[in-house]
């Protein structure tokens, strides 16, 4: 990664980028479907991307990262495109927001700002379940997809399930940024090695007064416990990985945002016959499907992955020794169980000082009275 932003002239640029959505549509990105929308600050998520920044170990040119339930698509924009320069895969299940996302991927790519131009050459935005558009779009075992930011809410166990068994496929997963603390992740299967203890972060949402807690867990790329060999990325991933940093990301927005406009607006024709044709358990209302990205490749295109693949090996990633601080550890099986002690002392000792603030004010003001 290049060298690390300034944090104003990131929190600027973010905000110029919510700017810009709000101005452009002002409709908001909530709509039909419900769902939980909602980013962390700028200055909450900054020094979570310091920690990338400085101890990511995994130099791949050409890694990327995942953003799952991307929403408006403007945390994939302003922290990770922008602020950490790392090229970003989102996945987003309701239609409305994902539509939204791409729309406003369309406005930053001719804005008369250079940067914004570029930054939107570095996202590809999906919409669908998660579970079935990753491993459709980025193979069975990704290799060089190296960071995730997935928040769980909503989800149902089955799918959280179902996508720490996808997650446990990476071979060179570093940096996983969830609701989740590691205990959690080790009860629906994570099998993982965590470098370290995971760190807690909590911030405010912006233009809201709720905040929202997350955990950044640092993890051993699992390449390099592998034996030396060269490892090629499937073809599904390199349609990924070579149609970053071109126009690829914003036609492909372009040519879904128009194919979900016409199915709505076909599907207002039959509004009138909704009633019936719903009393035969059938709907409507046409399910929009996306189509995969290799489908919007050309012939030409597709053939030079085949014979140019993105080839890596384990000189790629760095095997983390044991230092004096101990902060970039391997843990082992006791390591864990000490991890795991830790992180729920930790988590008590929170609830207990916040619990215990609330319960001194409550008494405080009817002491008063």
């Amino acid at each position: 990664m290049n060298d690390l932003i300034d944090k104003n002239l990131h929190s600027k640029k973010v905000t110029k980028m919510r700017l810009i959505e709000h101005t452009s549509l002002p409709a908001g990105p909530i709509g039909e479907g419900g769902g939980v929308d909602g980013a962390l600050r700028s200055a909450a998520f900054w020094p979570i991307m310091v920690i990338v920044k400085t101890e990511t170990i995994f130099n791949h040119p050409n890694r990327y990262g995942i953003d799952i339930g991307h929403g408006t698509g403007a945390a994939m924009f302003g922290h990770f495109n922008f602020g950490l320069g790392i090229n970003m895969v989102g996945v987003e299940s309701n239609e409305y927001r994902c539509d939204h996302s791409w729309k406003f991927h369309g406005i930053l790519s001719v804005h008369a700002d250079n940067e914004l131009r570029r930054i939107c050459q570095m996202s590809i935005l999906f919409q669908g379940n998660a579970t079935d558009i990753l491993p459709r779009e980025l193979g069975e075992k990704p290799l060089l997809a190296f960071l995730v930011y997935w928040f769980r809410q909503g989800w149902s166990e089955e799918d959280i399930c179902n996508m720490i068994s996808f997650l446990n496929t990476f071979f060179n997963l570093e940096w996983l940024i969830t609701d989740m603390s590691a205990k959690t992740l080790l009860k629906y299967g994570f099998s993982g090695t965590f470098l370290g203890c995971s760190r807690q972060f909590s911030g405010g949402m912006v233009q809201s007064t709720c905040s929202r807690t997350l955990f950044v867990h640092h993890l051993q790329p699992r390449m390099a416990s592998l034996p030396d060999k060269e490892f090629v990325c499937s073809i599904e991933e390199s349609s990924i990985v070579g149609t970053f940093q071109t126009t690829g990301p914003v036609k492909f927005s372009e040519r879904q945002s128009k194919a979900m406009q016409k199915l709505r607006e076909e599907t207002k024709k039959t509004r009138k016959f909704r009633k019936d044709i719903a009393k035969a358990h059938s709907s409507a209302c046409a399910k929009f499907e996306m189509r995969p990205l290799r489908k919007f490749l050309t012939a030409a295109r597709i053939s030079y992955l085949r014979r140019n693949p993105f080839v890596l090996n384990r000189s790629h990633t760095t095997l983390v020794e044991q230092n004096t601080q101990g902060s970039m550890r391997p843990m082992g099986a006791k390591h864990h169980q000490a991890f795991l002690k830790d992180d729920r002392r930790q988590a008590e000792s929170s609830h207990k000082t916040l619990w215990g603030k609330c319960m001194s004010f409550l008494f405080s003001k009817l002491s008063v009275h």
